[in-house]
């Protein structure tokens, strides 16, 4: 569905760059009426998308100041002002497409970055090696890390060295080596030999599924920082209203209040916060991913 949604909000973006470019070149050579059918008709889809969006807002009980954008399109079409309403449909849908594609690339990581979590844990227990689930490992448990695996949980080098990757949790590039009886943290990689591992914490308590579930959380929740944008916007939704229904009376010229609409259309604030979130939520998985796989399809060190 979400894929569907992307696609969707490209192809409408398409439609307005290539009706924008076919208008320009027809307003050119003089032809007036394409010009106007060429702009006017991805920018009223536009419209339309944004009216749904913005009574689909209203049934959850939410405004949106799209509705700036909707108003400035509807207008610059009533008033003749066509490219100023496929310009404004191009922020629109440029928007739309930019945040689409944020919300998929910080989905992706998210993704890459919870399949990294081990399923199956190497238990040793008097000289017996049995593979059980991650969530069967106990405390005081002892584990074989085998090269290039992910340590499952939290724990005490029991035998080793143990040479480890810790760049998806600290970023450090180059390898460090932990002696017997140092703390090694889940979600580290094994770059060198196996080496036994005591377990100091369970799956559900340790460092790696701790991160995992900040990076959930963040990508579900609204932080302060989003809400306070969506108050500030409502209450810029009301003055800009305000503010062209005041120059309509005092003027009596439409056109002043078609100029205060689309210079205040507010893609640059209602995609501020969104993007920087979904942007933050996807560098944090990232970091926290491999990235480079060696030939045998074994997880080796990251850059």
């Amino acid at each position: 569905m979400m894929l569907a949604h992307a696609r969707l909000r490209a192809v409408i973006l398409g439609l307005v760059v290539v009706g924008l470019a076919v208008g320009l070149v027809a307003d050119a050579l003089g032809y007036r009426q394409l010009t106007i059918v060429a702009w006017d008709g991805p920018a009223t889809i536009v419209a339309l998308v944004v009216a749904i969006d913005f009574i689909a807002g209203l049934w959850r009980g939410t405004l949106g100041v799209d509705l700036i954008a909707l108003l400035a399109i509807a207008a610059s079409i009533a008033l003749g002002q066509h490219l100023a309403g496929v310009i404004v449909a191009a922020m629109v849908a440029g928007g739309a497409a930019l945040k689409e594609y944020a919300g998929a690339r910080a989905r992706r990581e998210l993704a890459a970055l919870v399949s990294r979590t081990p399923v199956i844990a190497h238990r040793t227990r008097d000289g017996v090696i049995v593979d059980i689930a991650i969530a069967a490992v106990a405390i005081g448990d002892e584990l074989i890390i085998k090269p290039g695996e992910v340590v499952p949980v939290d724990g005490a080098v029991v035998q080793g060295p143990a040479i480890l990757d810790e760049s998806p949790l600290t970023g450090e590039p180059l390898p460090v080596t932990r002696a017997v009886d140092q703390t090694v943290r889940s979600g580290v990689l094994n770059a060198g030999g196996p080496f036994v591992l005591r377990g100091t914490a369970t799956a559900a308590h340790s460092t790696f599924e701790a991160i995992v579930r900040l990076v959930r959380s963040a990508e579900r929740e609204r932080p302060p920082m989003a809400r306070l944008a969506d108050r500030w916007a409502v209450a810029f939704l009301a003055i800009t209203l305000a503010s062209c229904g005041a120059v309509w009376l005092w003027t009596g010229e439409a056109m002043r209040a078609l100029a205060i609409l689309v210079v205040a259309t507010p893609r640059p604030l209602i995609l501020a916060t969104p993007v920087a979130l979904i942007c933050g939520i996807s560098r944090a998985a990232k970091r926290a991913s491999p990235r480079l796989k060696c030939s045998r399809g074994v997880t080796c060190c990251l850059t």
